[in-house]
This record gives structure tokens, C-alpha cells and sequence, in this order.
């Protein structure tokens, strides 16, 4: 956060500044910077539309599922067996992921990339893309995967973005091509 930038008081009740304070210093976070930051994220979710009060407990749940469950957990189209709902749904969601303000799209590509990692495995960054490693990719979840990243692909042509989708032993590499001329 820039140092120049002018500062406003912001009243609240003590149990939440200390509350705030304590995690801000767990965090490793000056007070200021802290609640900057948390105010920052949730100025740019209610302005997607969300309401937090409305997704908090959501919120809640899978943040535990993610820290806590070691087992196989993930997002379903209803017809799972269709490879083309896995297709639609990676299409569903990108179409929602290209309006984030201030985030360019492959940007949202890894976001979107890092919503599905977290709940199967790992995700590593490379260059112009990543990498998604989990001794839950079997072939099927592999093929499930790979649809999503090609539903997300249908959108992204739009807009001059193909995805490079390479299927690994329990991985999935994906490189994103910006370029019209590395089409």
C-alpha cells in the first residue's frame, strides 16, 4: 500500500479492532495495511454482486473443506457423465471470471485455475501458465479436467487466448497463449 495516500478514521466497535489487531499481527500485517486489504477484497465482491453476508458461511465451509479434508472433493456439472456438461461448466464459469475488474484474463485463468487445485491438489506456476498435480487425477478425472479447461477455452477465443492443454501421469499442464501470432 502506498505510503502518500491520505488517511481516514474508520470507527469501530473494540471487540473488533481487537479482534482485527490480533490478526493482523498473527498475519505478519501492520493494523493499517490489514484492514485496507480485507475492506479492499470485500468492496470488489459486493461490487461482483455478492453479498458476503450471504456467502459467508459458504465461505466458511469450504475454507475448512480446503485446510482440513484430504479426500476428493469437486465441483460437478448435474450430468456428470457428459463430457460436454464438464465443457459447459468450464465455459459457465470463465464466461463469469472475464468481468473481474482489474484482472486481466489470464489472470482469471489461474484464479480460476487455483479454485479447481486447490480442491484436487497442487497447482504450480510456470511460465505463461501452470501446472495441476494430484494423486486424485486418475484418467476419468484427468478427461473432467481437461473439458473444463476446453469450455474455458471457447470463451477465451474471443478474445485471441487459446489454452495449451497437456494431460501428464496424475497432471495437467496448461500454457496460455496471448498472442494471436503464437496461435
Amino acid at each position: 500500500m502506498e505510503q502518500n495516500k491520505k488517511r481516514h478514521p474508520c470507527f469501530m466497535d473494540e471487540g473488533v479492532y481487537e479482534r482485527l489487531a490480533e490478526l493482523a499481527r498473527y498475519n505478519g500485517n501492520r493494523l493499517y495495511e490489514y484492514t485496507n486489504e480485507l475492506l479492499s477484497d470485500a468492496i470488489q465482491i459486493e461490487e461482483q454482486g455478492i453479498s458476503l453476508r450471504s456467502i459467508k458461511d459458504l465461505v466458511i465451509i469450504l475454507g475448512k473443506i480446503t485446510q482440513n479434508y484430504k479426500g476428493h472433493f469437486m465441483i460437478s456439472p448435474v450430468n456428470e457423465n457428459s463430457i460436454e456438461s464438464w465443457k459447459d461448466l468450464g465455459a459457465s464459469l470463465m464466461t463469469i471470471m472475464r468481468f473481474v475488474p482489474g484482472q486481466s484474463l489470464k489472470e482469471s485463468v489461474i484464479s480460476l485455475a487455483s479454485f479447481f487445485a486447490v480442491f484436487l491438489g497442487e497447482m504450480k506456476a510456470e511460465e505463461n501458465g501452470f501446472q495441476i498435480i494430484s494423486p486424485f487425477l486418475n484418467e476419468e478425472n484427468i478427461e473432467k479436467l481437461v473439458n473444463i479447461f476446453k469450455g474455458m477455452e471457447e470463451v477465451l477465443t474471443k478474445d485471441g487466448i487459446k489454452l495449451e492443454i497437456k494431460m501428464g501421469n496424475r497432471s495437467v499442464r496448461i500454457k496460455v497463449i496471448e498472442d494471436k501470432k503464437d496461435l
